[in-house]
């Protein structure tokens, strides 16, 4: 990170600013599947939502309270530069777990007394048998999305640390006692949590903002932010696109294989 963390607010709050005045201007490149295209935007729109919510939490002195948006706009993120990398079968893959979450989902709210109509439910079994093809594919889990992309796993590692202070967990609790070696049990409480490491988190949300941006951009027939956007990647010390790796063209081969097979009428 060579930026200081007031520069790093500054960046977070332009980008915002300009994605809300041209984001809707955007004119979307067809490449493999206008889908897919749209599946970045949406992403790519949230992450700036997520870094609007960082930063009106830090604003407000709520740090701690921030790290779950910051988790999440690393998976966002990462999972665009996934989907710009390997198109058509990232697309699929987010669409197969889409299909079979809302499947369960569905299942459980039926089990614990819940009700829905048969046209829903029928809906719901259609579209995913449509992807059942897709049930073994890489990257419905993060961390396979992260092996495909250069980079990816140190960001899975910064996601996963995250994690750990985004779900009810002792790691949490931590956050609120204090080591005093005096008293009788050894801590002390606090109602307030331990500073943490918040400038590496607010680079590390600039980082995949930008990134996530880079992306979209590249989707855009008109590429009006590609300058601004490297000037600020540039600033951060990051590339201005992550490559794919071996692990993830390898996947991608298997996955291209695949779908002749199914062309061909032997999807065994």
């Amino acid at each position: 990170m060579v930026m200081d963390s007031d520069s790093v607010r500054e960046r977070l709050d332009e980008l915002a600013t300009t994605w809300d005045a041209e984001g809707d201007t955007i004119e979307l490149a067809t490449r493999e599947s206008y889908v897919i295209g749209v599946v970045v935007f949406g992403l790519t729109s949230h992450c700036h939502h997520l870094s609007r919510g960082i930063r009106a939490l830090d604003r407000a002195g709520l740090q701690q309270a921030a790290i779950p948006l910051v988790r999440q706009l690393i998976e966002c993120a990462m999972t665009v530069l996934w989907l710009e990398c390997y198109g058509e079968r990232a697309a699929r893959a987010l669409m197969h777990e889409h299909a079979q979450n809302r499947d369960k989902t569905f299942a459980e709210f039926i089990r614990t007394g819940g009700n829905l109509d048969a046209d829903t439910l029928k809906d719901a079994e259609d579209y995913l048998a449509d992807l059942e093809d897709e049930a073994k594919s890489a990257g419905r889990k993060f961390r396979e999305r992260c092996e495909d992309i250069e980079g990816g796993l140190h960001m899975y590692a910064f996601w996963r640390i995250a994690s750990g202070e985004s779900h009810a967990s002792t790691a949490v609790c931590d956050k609120y006692t204090h080591e005093v070696p005096e008293s009788p049990v050894g801590i002390a409480l606090s109602p307030d949590p331990k500073p943490g490491a918040w400038d590496a988190w607010l680079g590390t949300s600039l980082t995949m903002l930008v990134l996530a941006s880079l992306a979209a951009d590249r989707f855009d027939k008109t590429r009006r932010r590609r300058t601004h956007l490297k000037a600020i990647a540039r600033e951060v010390g990051t590339a201005v696109k992550w490559s794919r790796t071996t692990t993830g063209l390898k996947r991608q081969r298997q996955w291209e294989k695949r779908q002749w097979a199914i062309a061909r009428g032997d999807a065994s």
